[in-house]
């Protein structure tokens, strides 16, 4: 393939390009690579997670995106010259946001949880509330409906992180059990 590019170089009378060199290129501009394909996920993933049906949420997909781009981001940070150094740290401020959200998306997307369970967590959610409906028989918490992210963040339910997260440790086991029975 080089002999072929240099080949087509010299037909168009072009200085052949020096091939030793493209390991060095390729190493240097390796950071901005990982920085800007990190921002790129980063800018289009946040608002999904945010602004898209909770139910098509993976928790285990957005656990291992965020702990890569943190990874990553602390990794480029030092080999950056300052400008693109900004860009890396406003990304991961961003990330950073979002990791205390994360337990909640983990906890909320647990496959186990069942109308039972949604009826509990219903009753964390602010009555005041946007979203809640004060005395109604529907749930506040309704999986399978178009809520998001926002809307559960709306309705206080970070607050009750660790009762949500014992509901769904409890269903997760229930589901185990009946995995296993059948």
């Amino acid at each position: 393939a080089i002999v072929l590019v240099n080949d087509r170089e010299d037909l168009f009378g072009l200085t052949p390009t020096m091939w030793a060199n493209m390991g060095h290129i390729t190493k240097a501009s390796q950071p901005y690579h990982e920085l800007w394909t990190t921002a790129f996920e980063v800018l289009q993933q946040y608002p999904q997670w945010h602004e898209g049906l909770f139910r098509k949420l993976d928790a285990g997909q957005v656990e291992s995106s965020v702990k890569k781009w943190v990874k990553t981001l602390t990794e480029v940070a030092p080999q950056l010259p300052q400008c693109p150094q900004d860009t890396c740290r406003a990304i991961l401020q961003r990330v950073e946001q979002f990791k205390p959200r994360l337990p909640l998306v983990i906890a909320l997307c647990s496959p186990g949880l069942r109308d039972r369970h949604w009826r509990r967590i219903s009753a964390l959610a602010e009555p005041t509330s946007p979203l809640s409906i004060p005395g109604s028989p529907h749930l506040a918490v309704d999986p399978s409906s178009d809520i998001v992210l926002n809307d559960l963040l709306k309705m206080g339910l970070l607050a009750h992180l660790e009762e949500l997260q014992e509901i769904a440790e409890y269903a997760t086991k229930e589901y185990r059990l009946e995995q296993a029975m059948d």
